[in-house]
This record gives structure tokens, C-alpha cells and sequence, in this order.
């Protein structure tokens, strides 16, 4: 694994506030105060190097940057809120124009809706 981390791969760990506890705590006060289930997933990436290509999210993501910094671009698409089943087709959907950009650094949030997103 540290092999394709070196080589600019990501790391991911899905629902990692499964085994640590901080983070549990962390999901059942933020679930709390927006009413809603709320769950981790953990993204390890070299800086220099992209996480993900351009896709969406068919829910609300909120962005905490514990190290390192990470420039964002958020898409136009023609997808204005994209529902569970219709998830992102690099075949047949495009980002369109960039709507927005930003630098995130430790200890930075960014709340973003179900958009089109990629970060490097």
C-alpha cells in the first residue's frame, strides 16, 4: 500500500468512525444537530496528486482538511441534484463550467451539496 501511496495514490478508509471513537462522537454531535445520519469516510492522498476525477455525490459532503492542502473545483452540471441511483458517468455526463474554486488547509471545513467536485 505505501508503494501506490508514493506513486500518488489515495488512500481511503470507509466509515472509519466505525473503529475510532473520536470520530463516532464526532458523527453523533454533528447528526445531532442537522437531524440526519452522519457517517466518515477517510481520504489519504499525496499532495500533488488527485484523489478523484470529477464525479457527484448524490448527498451533502462536509470537508474537514486535517493536514496538507487540497485546491477544490466545483462544476456546473446539468444534474442540479442527482438522486441515489444516478450516479456520475464519466461516458455520459460532463463537469461543466467551473462554478467555484478554493484552498482548503488544516482545520478548514467546506460543506459542499451534491455537485460535481474534484480535488487536487
Amino acid at each position: 500500500m505505501a508503494s501506490r501511496f508514493d506513486a500518488g495514490a489515495t488512500i481511503v478508509f470507509g466509515q472509519l468512525h466505525r473503529r475510532v471513537p473520536a470520530l463516532a462522537r464526532l458523527c453523533v454531535a454533528i447528526g445531532q444537530i442537522f437531524g440526519c445520519r452522519v457517517q466518515t469516510n477517510t481520504y489519504f492522498t499525496p499532495p500533488h496528486a488527485q484523489g478523484f476525477r470529477p464525479h457527484w455525490d448524490t448527498h451533502e459532503v462536509f470537508v474537514l482538511q486535517v493536514a496538507g492542502t487540497k485546491s477544490w473545483s466545483v462544476y456546473d452540471t446539468k444534474v442540479t441534484l442527482p438522486l441515489k441511483g444516478q450516479r456520475f458517468d464519466p461516458e455520459q455526463h460532463e463537469p461543466g463550467p467551473v462554478s467555484g474554486q478554493f484552498e482548503l488547509g488544516p482545520g478548514d471545513v467546506a460543506f459542499l451539496s451534491a455537485r460535481v467536485a474534484s480535488a487536487r
